[in-house]
């Protein structure tokens, strides 16, 4: 099984809250290009917010 490290997954974070302009698209598939994420868009979220959940949220959420 094939695993990403945390620090992977937190650049990819990273990328989306420093974004000039950013819009998150909830998507009914996997989109290839920003044109389809508009076409498969269900709903956006303007400027998201990220944030860090502490131990104690992860032990309860699992």
């Amino acid at each position: 099984m094939t695993t990403l490290s945390t620090d992977i997954l937190d650049a990819g974070l990273q990328e989306i809250r420093d974004a000039a302009s950013p819009v998150l698209h909830l998507c009914s598939q996997e989109p290839a290009s920003y044109a389809e994420a508009e076409s498969y868009s269900l709903g956006t979220k303007t400027a998201p917010t990220i944030g860090a959940r502490s131990r104690t949220s992860r032990r309860r959420a699992g």
